[in-house]
């Protein structure tokens, strides 16, 4: 069954919109004092206040272009539909939803469910620098019943999400000439194996946190631990 590309433009943008609800931080930076009650160096320190504009700067930009071409596609040749396509027009006619592209967005919107639920538990406590501020509480309720860091489950599932749904067949990068390039594709793996950075960052970071929160909560940490003993899958991890 084939679906009009059309119906791909309100998937692209719900799901955008709801990575970049569940990417920007929710709350300021904490004060120097909240960071430094962390004892061990958070090593993706220097660049996870930016890690959220360079994501959702690039995937707003893709989903536009999508959008753009998919409007433009209903139309006579425009010169932005033939900017957009790269001097081939025709290509336009290859968007649309995919199985990989509907499983992807699954994904992002998913995790970014995920995230959204854990700013508004945590409130003023999820910053995005590691740091334990005044009044300080250990939140064990609501999705923190059934793993520790259920907002590194969301943003890991988000961000797999995220690059599927932008670059599954059917989509302007696959279809309409980024991907189709040599100097596109390397810059579409380069992104790719910059998010794997940040995710493979997150398993020391969670240590971490785990090691800071024993340090103020103590029995009340390991008995939470002892009724939640995973991190970010129940039964699995």
């Amino acid at each position: 069954m084939s679906f009009s590309p059309l119906l791909k433009i309100p998937l692209l943008l719900s799901g955008t919109i709801a990575l970049h609800k569940a990417t920007i931080a929710p709350t300021p930076p904490p004060q120097s004092d909240a960071v430094a009650r962390f004892k061990k160096r958070d090593t993706i320190a220097g660049i996870v206040n930016w890690v959220p504009t360079i994501n959702m700067t690039l995937t707003w930009s893709v989903t536009l272009a999508e959008v753009a071409v998919i409007l433009a596609d209903q139309q006579a040749t425009t010169p932005a539909l033939s900017f957009l396509t790269f001097g081939r027009p025709s290509l336009a006619r290859q968007l649309g939803v995919s199985p990989m592209f509907v499983a992807g967005w699954l994904l992002a919107t998913l995790g970014s469910a995920v995230r959204i639920t854990c700013f508004r538990h945590l409130g003023r406590q999820f910053t995005y620098n590691l740091s334990i501020v005044d009044g300080h509480k250990l939140i064990t309720d609501g999705l923190y019943a059934f793993v520790r860091h259920p907002s590194y489950t969301g943003w890991m599932s988000l961000t797999v999400g995220s690059i599927l749904m932008l670059t599954a067949p059917g989509s302007w990068l696959a279809e309409c000439g980024p991907l189709r390039s040599i100097a596109g594709r390397v810059a579409v793996a380069a992104y790719a194996v910059f998010n794997a950075y940040i995710i493979a960052m997150l398993f020391p970071r969670m240590k971490r946190e785990d090691d800071a929160l024993k340090a103020q909560f103590g029995d009340e940490w390991v008995q939470w631990t002892k009724r939640t003993p995973y991190r970010l899958i129940p039964g699995i991890y």
